[in-house]
């Protein structure tokens, strides 16, 4: 899979490259939603998208606010959404969300749901 995250914190940042990584996946990372969105129109199509719910930048701090502007571009664009619940958090339809703190087996669950919703209901023959 190739797959763009944009997460805030450092330790968070290489912990999810390194797991990726080490799980076959082609990974890029980036704390600053603003960047990650032009990063994502120069270099896409992504299999995932994995965000926290706040993120670095000026524009696109919000999740949904990073998710809005991809999906008008691409709107079946996949995402990931990692991060501790909070009762303000609202997430666009469609988007899964992984409740921090998780594990690798976790992780690979989730990405493993996320990557059954791409496929076709019906085989191509």
């Amino acid at each position: 899979m190739k797959i763009l995250v944009v997460e805030p914190y450092i330790e968070q940042q290489e912990w999810l490259m390194e797991t990726l990584n080490k799980a076959g996946h082609e990974v890029v990372v980036s704390c600053d939603a603003d960047w990650s969105f032009i990063y994502w129109q120069a270099h896409r199509p992504f299999d995932l998208v994995i965000m926290g719910s706040v993120l670095g930048g000026k524009k696109l701090w919000k999740c949904g606010s990073l998710i809005e502007a991809i999906r008008a571009v691409d709107p079946d664009q996949p995402f990931l959404v990692q991060a501790k619940p909070r009762k303000d958090d609202t997430l666009p339809q469609g988007v899964a969300f992984l409740c921090r703190p998780f594990g690798v087996r976790r992780l690979m669950k989730a990405l493993a749901s996320v990557d059954r919703q791409r496929l076709p209901l019906f085989a191509h023959r």
